[in-house]
């Protein structure tokens, strides 16, 4: 049976799941495979927290227009034993130097769209503090389907071709979006696959770190899989720029000395595999040439990308 909603302006909606009714467990989500998700981990015995993660990794997948695996994630538990709603607020803080005055200092008091509009990422952290205070099962299991959807990829469907449809410019703007939604230049037709594989590789690069952690056990797991990372600090004056892996801040000799120069020399080394030359050492500063189009700077994020993704798996 379907359920038809119409507008005052006349548009109509459609949906086109059927009304279900469960006598042990139900999941509610905006996509049936996020439910499924959610499904599959309690009858894997997972409880309800379990299922609530993994459907909501899922949906970080399957509606990634709306819903971002690097954004926000507030979330409301009720403890049925306990009788007793809890709350992880999931909401990204603005960084420091976001202030009111630098706004309007350095952008005539607007908030410009990109990264200046965002909020710290909070999403990942909120999923991960449900799992492990509430929760029974590891981060692997829960981010299972997410993964493969991700991966292997999902059918375009109708909600996420008209919403992207509805804003095409605001996401073909994009070159990161580009080729996830527009891979040949056109938006995805309803019923194609649409893949998410950097999504992927995060995913199981978490359940990798927390793999290697769990012999301290399952929260030491959960912990490694939020903190996998590989720390790098980039220091920038004009169109000058330098590289140390190291996660604090570099200002002197000293700050540069404390670096991971063994890690920047296999940084420097997989990116010239990849056709990008780099200055040798983190101690000479990088430039853009003017010559760099938007080819050249997508072939060196991307390259930049892989390298540490090849160094975050040690």
């Amino acid at each position: 049976m379907a359920f038809r909603h119409r507008t005052p302006d006349g548009r109509e909606y459609i949906s086109h799941r059927p009304q279900l009714m469960a006598r042990e467990a139900m999941v509610a989500s905006g996509h049936h495979l996020a439910s499924q998700a959610g499904l599959r981990v309690l009858e894997r015995g997972g409880n309800a927290i379990d299922a609530g993660v993994a459907a909501g990794l899922s949906m970080s997948v399957l509606q990634s227009d709306m819903i971002s695996f690097l954004g926000v994630a507030p979330i409301i538990i009720y403890l049925a034993k306990e009788r007793r709603v809890v709350t992880i607020s999931g909401l990204g803080r603005w960084p420091r130097a976001a202030s009111l005055e630098w706004f309007h200092k350095n952008c005539g008091g607007e908030i410009p769209v990109g990264v200046r509009r965002a909020v710290t990422p909070s999403a990942p952290d909120a999923w991960l503090t449900a799992l492990n205070r509430y929760g029974t099962k590891s981060f692997a299991e829960v981010a299972a389907d997410a993964i493969l959807l991700a991966e292997r990829g999902f059918p375009m469907h109708h909600f996420m071709h008209e919403h992207i449809q509805g804003s095409l410019d605001a996401y073909f703007r994009w070159e990161d979006s580009r080729p996830i939604y527009f891979p040949r230049g056109e938006l995805i037709p309803v019923g194609q696959p649409v893949y998410h594989k950097d999504l992927a590789e995060t995913l199981k690069r978490m359940a990798r770190a927390e793999e290697r952690a769990r012999a301290r056990g399952r929260s030491a797991g959960i912990q490694a899989a939020r903190e996998e990372k590989v720390p790098v600090t980039v220091n920038q004056m004009g169109g000058l720029l330098s590289l140390f892996f190291t996660a604090g801040p570099v200002r002197d000799a000293a700050g540069a000395r404390r670096a991971n120069a063994h890690r920047y020399a296999r940084y420097f080394r997989r990116m010239l595999a990849q056709g990008v030359y780099l200055p040798p050492s983190p101690y000479e500063a990088w430039f853009l040439s003017t010559g760099f189009g938007p080819a050249e700077r997508s072939m060196t994020l991307k390259a930049h990308a892989a390298a540490l993704r090849a160094l975050s798996r040690g």
